[in-house]
């Protein structure tokens, strides 16, 4: 079970204790729920498993990038890399690395990609 190896600092019986006086019991019900088994994004596409190959950056700055997954994974927010996609339909999106005129450098997760197919292009938006 992947959710068993990440870690939260939330205690959920405590934040739904702190919120039981918040007059929207409704929105209570939902987030803690939402925080317990995942929220729904509004997803309305197919499903099918898909990876989208990584930008060159990822490997001209593989070394910045093994720092940031390492980083990412010991802090137990983030879990993986894996050899066999944890779930049947994952959705792989591709990442980069961009590195500024100062030489710092952050981490570029390309959601958007490939175009029309990407999991944000079958979300439904808000008005």
């Amino acid at each position: 079970m992947i959710l068993g190896k990440v870690f939260i600092s939330l205690t959920l019986e405590r934040f739904a204790l702190v919120l039981k006086e918040y007059p929207d019991q409704d929105f209570v019900t939902y987030f803690v729920d939402g925080l317990t088994n995942g929220f729904h994004i509004g997803y309305r596409g197919p499903e099918f498993p898909r990876e989208t190959p990584n930008v060159r950056t990822a490997f001209d700055y593989i070394h910045i990038l093994r720092k940031y997954v390492a980083k990412a994974t010991a802090g137990k927010h983030t879990v993986g890399p894996f050899d066999e996609p944890p779930f049947a339909n994952s959705v792989v999106s591709s990442i980069g690395v961009r590195v500024n005129k100062d030489s710092a450098s952050r981490l570029i997760m390309d959601l958007p990609r490939p175009e029309k197919q990407s999991v944000n292009d079958f979300v439904t938006r808000a008005d």
